[in-house]
C-alpha cells in the first residue's frame, strides 16, 4: 500500500466513523418497527471502521472488550425482563408514544433499545476479538 493512499484511507475513516455512530443512534430512533438490530449492527461497523483506521489495539482501549461485554449483557437482560414482565399479564400497549408519527408501545421501544444493546456490544466484541487477532497489514508481505 503506497503511504499517499493510507493517509487517504486514514483521513476519510476518521470522519465517517463517527457519522456511523451518529447513523446508529438516528436508526434506533427513527425505525420503531426494527431499528433496534440494525441500530447495533450498525455501530458495530463504527467500530469496525474505528479499529481498522486507528488499529485494533487503540480500538479495545476506546472500546473495552468488558464494555461491550457488560453492554450483552445488560441488553440479554433487559430483554429477557421485558419478556417475564409481558408474561405476567403486564401488557405492553398500556402506554403507547409517539416516535417519528408512528404510535409505538413502552415495551416494543424498549425491546428495541435492548436489541440495539445487545447487537452492539456483542457484535462489536466480535470484531474486536477477531482483529486483535490478526496480523497488521502493513507488515505483511
Amino acid at each position: 500500500m503506497r503511504p499517499g493512499s493510507r493517509a487517504v484511507a486514514r483521513g476519510l475513516g476518521k470522519r465517517i466513523a463517527p457519522l456511523l455512530l451518529l447513523l446508529a443512534i438516528l436508526a434506533l430512533l427513527g425505525d420503531p418497527r426494527g431499528g433496534g438490530v440494525q441500530a447495533g449492527l450498525i455501530f458495530a461497523i463504527g467500530v469496525a471502521m474505528h479499529a481498522i483506521v486507528f488499529g485494533a489495539a487503540r480500538a479495545m482501549s476506546t472500546f473495552s472488550p468488558a464494555m461491550l461485554r457488560t453492554a450483552g449483557v445488560w441488553g440479554v437482560c433487559l430483554a429477557a425482563g421485558a419478556g417475564v414482565f409481558a408474561a405476567a399479564g403486564q401488557a405492553f400497549g398500556f402506554i403507547v408514544v409517539d416516535i417519528a408519527g408512528m404510535p409505538v408501545s413502552i415495551g416494543g421501544a424498549l425491546l428495541h433499545v435492548a436489541a440495539f444493546v445487545t447487537m452492539g456490544g456483542v457484535a462489536a466484541l466480535v470484531f474486536l476479538c477477531l482483529a486483535g487477532r490478526a496480523t497488521p497489514l502493513d507488515g505483511a508481505r
